[in-house]
């Protein structure tokens, strides 16, 4: 007998379990094949945007200043920074390339080199005993043929010590483990194994800055703070400034104080959800694009409305705030062969570039940032 055919249900079959708005447009855009009629209904605020434009979906927002001009992390691109307003969103603005080629590339570094490290913790941490240095070490060792170290699972199904006067040093890079706390607890977890830094890079998807987040309980460990990293601060406390006009946030009450950065690989996805963990819901929230492009649906505070559709590209920032601070949001696809050409290591005076570039071809990095209370 031949192998049965796998019978693929439309979007909107009423065979799904779940079949509200927002689940049925994550379906339609996971499609392999995704119909013109439906990329006609994707905003592009990044690109080409007159039809946009001119029917309102989209307008134009004048800043309270350039971001470039509050912080040099943005780099240098020449013109100056454009934001949008989504008119079915109220809340939520875009502001498209605002990084330069060479300020995402120093973004990217520092997400994959410098805040995997601990006392940050990643999804890695919960079954694998990962150096206080971080993963990208190891991986940058193994490549260049030097000695592979394994990375060991955890069978003990115990969450290690913690010194909490510790809590948010500086890893020693020959420390262990041991100051972090994994949550949750890990469990005998037999399918598993050991493996190298190549090997778990790709498992790689997220790493926390600031509060660490539980994810069981989706609330901040108020005991648990790392450093928020001094760029991603200077990078967030300029783009707050400079919609200061839109969102009504006066700048000097914003805090990076809670940050993750998400590693998407091409087949990943961000199921539809709202961030509702912060005590604070009237400070913006800020989020960075780096790498393959995706398609981001954002809709109201009901999953029963139709949420819009929204090409994010590398180096463009979203900013979420008002009513689109609490309202559902999820990234159901990454677009592959998206990632800008001049993010090629022959356009990147970095001779260090050339692994993360390999990593990032493959890949979206987001980083996204909030203030907790």
């Amino acid at each position: 007998m031949g192998k049965k055919k796998r019978i693929i249900l439309p979007p909107d079959s009423p065979a799904w379990a779940n079949q509200t708005a927002f689940r049925i447009a994550e379906r339609s855009w996971k499609r392999r094949t995704i119909p013109a009629q439906l990329r006609e209904t994707l905003l592009d605020p990044g690109g080409d945007c007159t039809a946009a434009l001119d029917s309102g979906q989209l307008r134009r927002v004048d800043l309270a200043e350039d971001p470039r001009k509050l912080c040099r992390g943005f780099g240098a691109n020449g013109e100056a920074a454009t934001a949008y307003a989504v008119r079915d969103i109220p809340g939520l603005v875009v502001i498209p390339g605002l990084f330069s080629g060479p300020a995402q590339a120093g973004v990217v570094r520092a997400c994959l080199a410098e805040y995997t490290a601990h006392p940050n913790v990643t999804n890695l941490d919960t079954h694998w005993r990962l150096p206080a240095s971080g993963l990208w070490g190891l991986y940058e060792r193994e490549r260049n043929g030097l000695d592979v170290d394994v990375l060991e699972m955890r069978h003990d199904g115990k969450v290690p010590s913690v010194k909490e006067e510790g809590y948010g040093d500086v890893p020693d890079q020959n420390a262990t483990d041991e100051k972090v706390r994994i949550d949750p607890p890990t469990t005998a977890t037999h399918y598993l194994k050991a493996m190298t830094a190549s090997q778990a890079l790709p498992r790689l998807r997220w790493t926390s800055l600031g509060f660490q987040y539980n994810w069981s309980n989706k609330t901040y460990h108020l005991d648990r703070h790392a450093p928020m990293p001094v760029l991603i601060d200077e990078l967030c406390g300029a783009v707050v400034a400079a919609i200061a006009n839109l969102t009504a946030y006066p700048a000097e009450k914003w805090k990076s104080e809670a940050g993750i950065v998400n590693f998407y690989q091409l087949r990943d996805l961000l199921m539809a959800h709202q961030d509702r963990s912060e005590e604070n819901s009237e400070a913006p929230l800020v989020s960075f694009s780096f790498g393959n492009s995706c398609i981001f649906l954002i809709g109201t505070d009901s999953r029963d409305d139709i949420p819009t559709p929204i090409l994010l590209r590398s180096g463009d920032v979203l900013v979420m705030h008002g009513a689109s601070r609490r309202a559902f949001h999820s990234v159901p696809r990454i677009l592959e062969n998206t990632i800008p050409e001049y993010l090629a290591p022959e356009h990147i005076d970095d001779k260090e570039w050339p692994p993360f570039y390999e990593y990032l071809k493959d890949a979206r990095v987001n980083v996204n940032v909030r203030q907790v209370f």
